[in-house]
């Protein structure tokens, strides 16, 4: 249980966090030759927005590139190119289907072989006409003749994807494939088709699998036909699921999840590569706006220890009542290890050590053009990346001293030569020098340098779900031993925010504490004028406020330091500090080893002073005007304490 108590020990530890913030300059270019043009078809989905939806035009379009003529879809100059899986612009455009005119319908209806007349798309009807006299309409009754090949390979299709999914395919008795006479959804290889048959309006109890004769002409080896087969067999799970939720989903899960699925249980082939390196080319990206290249969301998941197998229903299931990014992504689970060295793994293999290198089943090494960043002495570097996408840099190091400034919530990494490498969150300052100290009795004296090799080196960063920076400043070691960096700590702050939790408990609240560090370390936490913390458990829900004021003595950290624990020169001062609590109702709790007895002892609930003591220990990181401070990582609690520089030391 989270007490009061324990609260003030998150409160008191609010003392350290560190930033700076330069002018930014940058020399544009990249370390190897640019990707060649995008075809038609990437062209189009180049237009996705970055909250993964896309418009009319761009759903008509996609249909004019990926299947065939309709009024009103425009597509791109440039070559049209394979395309694996149609099934994307037939999702499109049927969740714009009540949008269209009469003359677009009849169009999307004529070219999926369908009679012009139907009122519904096809891909809502179960056609019953026999199979063999033509297999390219949308929805079939029974497998087309020249299916047998193809289906002897779907049991172990759906043996390995029901053994990873741990559910099995309902819809089998429903699911059939149709060998087309002639390509349709050209140039794509396959396209699934959901089918319903007037039942439950969102259910699909059916799945028909279309192969076009380019996929079966030979250009292919089995073996890449296969794994073409795998991936919309895997839109058959995920229709059987989800029902027609699926195709409102973001085009990142809708085309990526069964990418990922083809690159696990399927073959190298040239689309799954072309995929893969699309999405190396494009870190800066956001997922939203990825379609079968968010195969590298999936690939990353898996690198850093999510088991995809393991999330992808429960994304669906977000994304069904959310079809958003931020959905998928929270239900993702998405990890500090996936942040940490998401940028970072773009850089492919350039540098030693796992965090440099992105890789996963069948997919191939590939080295992706990087953007180039140089800074020195007196100039700084500033790298940031949109919510939902990473940042890489190739560096050109010419500085002697490297401050490394991550903004709030930003995460990455940051090689130093010689194979090592350190996270954005702490370390430094950096010194290119082999023996890098400041003279006695300068203001740096004593500065502890990390050493980092000159010239090239990488850097990624990402935010996750929120922006993400990072600012490198470069200086002289003259420069930085006469005027080295104040810490970031040092200032006035106020409190904006209070959140943490621990087994039942969540509290929230308290704004209005101010924290002075002066330039000596000497730290003031006032609570006057503090709103109170409202905390809710299963037993009562209540709300206290703390009065009087803790004093203390830290050991200021280097000026370049952006975060680390807290530091106490000489003990905080808390015998003056109290609680006022009020609680909804009288209750009695076992607070164990946290030792708050004094609150089980206030019965009434009409509010009571409770003396505390907290332990200052726990974590700070600060950035710009930001401070946030955390319990010691082998804490219970978890959560934080925000606050806002309010002034100058």
């Amino acid at each position: 249980m989270r007490s009061p108590r324990t609260l003030v020990t998150v409160v008191a530890a609010v003392v350290m966090l560190g930033s700076l913030v330069g002018c930014t300059s940058t020399r544009p270019g990249n370390d190897s030759a640019a990707p060649p043009a995008p075809t038609a078809w990437q062209q189009v989905l180049d237009q996705l927005r970055p909250d993964g939806t896309v418009t009319v035009a761009t759903a008509l379009a996609a249909f004019a590139v990926a299947i065939g003529p309709v009024p009103g879809g425009q597509p791109p100059a440039g070559t049209r190119g394979g395309i694996g899986s149609g099934t994307l612009a037939v999702s499109w455009v049927l969740a714009h289907w009540s949008e269209l005119d009469a003359a677009q319908r009849s169009a999307v209806l004529t070219a999926l072989g369908q009679p012009a007349t139907t009122d519904k798309p096809a891909a809502y009807r179960i056609e019953q006409a026999p199979a063999a006299s033509n297999p390219n309409i949308a929805c079939l009754a029974a497998d087309s003749a020249g299916a047998q090949k193809y289906r002897s390979w779907v049991p172990g299709i759906e043996a390995a994807i029901t053994a990873k999914l741990g559910r099995p395919l309902t819809i089998d008795a429903r699911t059939f494939i149709a060998v087309n006479t002639k390509d349709l959804e050209q140039p794509s290889l396959m396209y699934t088709w959901a089918c319903t048959d007037g039942g439950t309006a969102n259910k699909v109890p059916g799945c028909t699998i279309h192969i076009n004769p380019n996929a079966t002409g030979g250009t292919y080896a089995d073996d890449m036909v296969r794994s073409f087969l795998i991936h919309e067999v895997t839109h058959c799970y995920l229709y059987d699921t989800f029902g027609l939720a699926y195709d409102s989903m973001p085009s990142w899960y809708l085309e990526g999840a069964p990418t990922w699925v083809m690159s696990v249980l399927g073959s190298a082939n040239d689309k799954l590569s072309s995929y893969w390196t699309s999405y190396l080319d494009t870190p800066a990206t956001p997922l939203g706006q990825r379609a079968y290249n968010g195969v590298g969301f999936f690939a990353h998941l898996a690198e850093t220890g999510t088991d995809p197998w393991h999330v992808i229903d429960a994304m669906g299931t977000a994304l069904a009542a959310t079809p958003t990014t931020a959905a998928g992504w929270k239900a993702a689970g998405v990890t500090p290890a996936f942040l940490d060295s998401w940028g970072s793994g773009f850089v492919q293999a350039r540098y030693p050590g796992p965090a440099w290198t992105s890789t996963g089943p069948n997919l191939p090494a590939y080295p992706p053009a990087l953007p180039n960043g140089q800074f020195g002495n007196g100039a700084a570097l500033s790298v940031q990346s949109v919510p939902f996408a990473a940042a890489v840099r190739r560096l050109d190091v010419d500085a002697t001293v490297v401050l490394v400034n991550p903004g709030p919530g930003s995460a990455g990494r940051l090689s130093l030569g010689n194979g090592t490498d350190a996270g954005l969150d702490g370390g430094g300052p950096y010194c290119t020098m082999a023996q890098c100290a400041c003279p006695d009795g300068s203001p740096g004296a004593g500065t502890h340098f990390t050493h980092l090799a000159s010239g090239l080196e990488y850097l990624g960063v990402s935010g996750g779900d929120q922006p993400g920076s990072v600012t490198l400043v470069g200086q002289s070691l003259p420069d930085f031993c006469q005027r080295p960096p104040t810490s970031c700590l040092v200032g006035r702050w106020t409190g904006v925010n209070f959140d943490v939790h621990v087994d039942t408990v969540s509290e929230s609240g308290g704004a209005g504490v101010t924290l002075h560090i002066d330039p000596s370390g000497h730290v003031t936490v006032a609570f006057a004028g503090m709103q109170p913390v409202v905390f809710h458990t299963s037993a009562a829900d209540g709300s206290f406020v703390y009065a009087g004021t803790v004093t203390g003595t830290i050991t200021l950290p280097p000026g370049g330091a952006t975060s680390g624990t807290w530091a106490y020169a000489s003990p905080a001062n808390v015998s003056s500090l109290t609680a006022t609590i009020h609680l909804s109702r009288p209750i009695t709790l076992d607070y164990g080893p946290l030792d708050v007895a004094s609150l089980a002892a206030i019965g009434g609930g009409s509010g009571a002073a409770v003396s505390t003591r907290p332990v200052v220990t726990g974590g700070w990181r600060c950035s710009g005007n930001t401070l946030v401070t955390s319990p010691p990582a082998d804490s219970p609690v978890t959560g934080s304490w925000t606050l806002t520089r309010s002034g100058p030391g």
